[in-house]
């Protein structure tokens, strides 16, 4: 897996891991929830739930201010540890809190009542290069943005602009292999995380 995809890996596992309080200043993630309870979940929760925490990625990397916060993530002298991943949460906009809240509590919720889902981790890995082809045949300059290694802002820009690219291709794909595809990048990101 290449970096940049481990990068959004540590993101799709760890903001389902954050609780919201009322007060946005007191968002944070639950480290014990986090360690404890992640991996059940991510083999327990149904497609369905796995898409909806998904689409709140995708919908939330829309907002130019979120995307952003998102795109930190990316520069190569990033740090990628609970409290940057909690720096990012906070400047997320209210629907965007509450899209992530429900995802969260709805994988919470139909990973306890559901058993352990079939998973092939070179089946997900497959659907997440075709969605990297996809991206790289639909958009000029993918390929280039998504391994870019600079800091400087055109750099950004470009990893930013493949990031929404990605999430938009992904997007596009049947729901089956969106579920996959989150799944892989919470697993991996779980075992990436910088502690």
């Amino acid at each position: 897996m290449s970096r940049r995809f481990r990068t959004i890996a540590v993101l799709f596992a760890l903001l389902p891991c954050a609780s919201v309080a009322a007060d946005r200043a007191s968002w944070t993630f639950d480290p014990q929830l986090l360690l404890a309870r992640s991996e059940t979940v991510i083999e327990r929760a149904p497609d369905a739930s796995l898409d909806q925490l998904f689409q709140s990625v995708a919908e939330a990397a829309r907002s130019p201010q979120e995307l952003s916060a998102m795109c930190a993530l990316f520069d190569p002298q990033a740090r990628r540890d609970l409290v940057a991943i909690n720096r990012t949460a906070l400047r997320f906009g209210d629907a965007s809190q509450r899209r992530f809240q429900q995802a969260t509590d709805a994988l919470l919720r139909t990973a306890q009542a559901t058993p352990p889902q079939p998973y092939d981790p070179q089946l997900a890995q497959r659907a997440l290069r075709q969605a990297a082809v996809t991206a790289a045949m639909l958009y000029d300059g993918f390929v280039a943005g998504l391994n870019g290694e600079g800091s400087d802002a055109a750099s950004q820009q470009a990893r930013c602009r493949a990031l929404r690219q990605l999430l938009d291709t992904v997007s596009i794909r049947p729901l089956n292999e969106r579920a996959m595809i989150t799944r892989l990048l919470m697993r991996e990101g779980l075992q990436r995380i910088e502690r």
